[in-house]
């Protein structure tokens, strides 16, 4: 993600928030500027509530077209297939249900993000290899004109990766039983029939599939206070990405993996407001202590009464605090459990992984099944940065403080006794010139893109090069320029689609590197891979 250059000239100071922060170097055009302003009044629980910006409405403008434009197709097919006589399904009912869901769900995304989608219909009507044939000639044709870029149908979630309106689309394909009974019926009228895991037919790949879509309607319901969590969850993606710790194909953080850790990150939060035995002024910045249900209930609807940048700013630093310190060897796992040991299937997929981010329903799935030690590391190391930015602009004040008695030393000994963080710092303990650094620094420092080359002397460049050649006579100088544009564009299209390709052999080269030259610390630089 590349800064605004329309924004750069805002000047971002040691008081500017985290959230002003992030507007001004990522973009106006993200996020409407009114929604900075903290308004009570507004309903909180619906996240489309806080993204009246062009971004939300282009990607629902795709979606609502996207479904408009392959309804035709299950028509067509549920009359070739007589569904509704041999089901006996009212013909009124949709026979297919297009969701959006992962980052979208939740409000984390930027305009170029991807839109994830999960497609449902009968296993009677649209088959599991009918999808990556008949359904994908059909988004070919000139009905919605997709740009397929990637058709993958034996993976683990066979996805089929298409251009639809300028946006990318994941498109994820989920079969369904058919209604057997009156209460299915009903479910299906009611639009319930394909929230329904019992319906969906028991398949890994359909399992998976839903289970994408239904996790993350899962943490959604978990989610307090939604409003804070959208932003904390754009900023979060945009720092993971800024330090190139953000790529599931290289065994880095994605999307989902982002998204559980947040929300355990708000869980404990709320875990902490209700315990007496954490200081709630250490949590939340607020001063009472809690004693019984009332008081925690009154203590967290003042929390949710701060202003939308206060909330922001204290949820990240408890994030880094959090995950700064945790113990790897315990899964990040937002289920309440006693002892994560005793849950069998939990422990199986838990205790092989070296960073075990665990989806909160069955079955469950590793979203960092293929981290590595070296992007284990270098994740932990990025962690730590951040809670040390976090930890000198929480302690900006005294140093600011610190700052203040050296040039006003009459003021010395009320200002000790006022501030016990300065009781024990003697004047010849510090160093005022770094004091004044320490002092200026801002948000802007969380977002400081990652320099690879300054922090590796040593390292392997591959390029990756596609090129079209054309048996043809030579054109005229008109048709040459044409023909040139056809090519560029064939070009990238096969670039992309034999991108997962170039990505299987990097990590087999990383394997390789590991497993006969003994280096576990590899690093795999996502940024530069487009």
């Amino acid at each position: 993600m590349q800064f605004s250059g329309q924004l750069k000239s805002k000047i971002i100071t040691p008081r500017t928030s985290l959230v002003e922060t992030y507007k001004i170097l990522f973009g106006s055009q993200l996020i409407n500027e009114n929604d900075l302003e903290d308004s009570h009044e507004s309903e909180r629980s619906q996240i489309s509530s806080i993204h009246s910006n062009s971004s939300q409405n282009e990607r629902e403008k795709a979606v609502s077209q996207l479904q408009l434009k392959i309804e035709p197709f299950f028509i067509s097919l549920s009359k070739q297939k007589d569904l509704y006589d041999k089901y006996n399904i009212n013909s009124n009912v949709e026979t297919f249900k297009l969701t959006p869901f992962g980052s979208a769900m939740f409000g984390g995304y930027d305009k170029n993000s991807d839109i994830d989608v999960l497609l449902q219909s009968f296993d009677y009507l649209l088959s599991r290899e009918e999808f990556f044939s008949k359904f994908a000639v059909y988004l070919r044709s000139e009905h919605v004109q997709a740009n397929i870029q990637q058709e993958i149908p034996y993976a683990q979630i066979p996805i089929i990766k298409f251009e639809f309106m300028s946006k990318q689309f994941d498109l994820l394909y989920c079969s369904m039983l058919p209604p057997q009974n009156q209460t299915q019926k009903r479910q299906l009228e009611d639009d319930e029939f394909y929230q329904n895991m019992e319906n969906v037919v028991n398949e890994k790949c359909n399992i998976l599939s839903f289970r994408g879509w239904s996790n993350c309607h899962y943490i959604y319901k978990k989610i307090r206070d939604k409003e804070c969590y959208s932003w904390c969850l754009k900023i979060i993606k945009t720092w993971a990405k800024q330090r190139g710790i953000y790529g599931f194909n290289f065994g880095y953080l994605n999307g989902i993996s982002l998204i559980i850790m947040l929300a355990k990150a708000d869980q404990l939060i709320f875990k902490d407001i209700t315990s007496n035995n954490v200081s709630s002024e250490k949590i939340l910045g607020l001063n009472e202590s809690f004693v019984g249900d009332e008081d925690v209930i009154y203590s967290f609807s003042q929390q949710i009464s701060k202003k939308l940048d206060v909330r922001v700013q204290e949820t990240i630093f408890r994030f880094f605090e959090i995950f700064s310190n945790w113990d790897y060897k315990d899964p990040i796992f937002i289920q309440e459990l006693p002892d994560w040991h005793l849950d069998q299937d939990l422990y199986f997929v838990a205790s092989k992984e070296i960073f075990p981010v665990i989806t909160p329903e069955k079955p469950y799935k590793c979203t960092t099944h293929q981290m590595t030690a070296g992007a284990k590391k270098q994740i932990v190391n990025e962690l730590q940065r951040a809670q040390n930015l976090c930890t000198l602009i929480q302690k900006r004040d005294v140093i600011q403080n610190l700052i203040k008695q050296q040039y006003e030393p009459e003021n010395n000994e009320e200002l000790y006794e006022r501030n016990s963080d300065l009781r024990h710092i003697r004047k010849e303990s510090y160093d005022l010139d770094i004091l004044n650094d320490f002092a200026q620094i801002t948000w802007k420092e969380l977002f400081n893109p990652y320099q690879f080359f300054n922090e590796n002397g040593t390292f392997v460049q591959i390029e990756v090069l596609t090129e079209v050649y054309s048996d043809k006579q030579p054109l005229s100088q008109g048709k040459k320029g044409k023909a040139l544009a056809s090519r560029v564009k064939v070009a990238q299209t096969l670039h992309h689609e034999y991108k997962g390709l170039y990505e299987s052999r990097f990590k087999l080269f990383q394997s390789f590197l590991q497993l006969h030259l003994g280096i576990d610390d590899i690093q795999i630089f996502a940024d530069c891979i487009d």
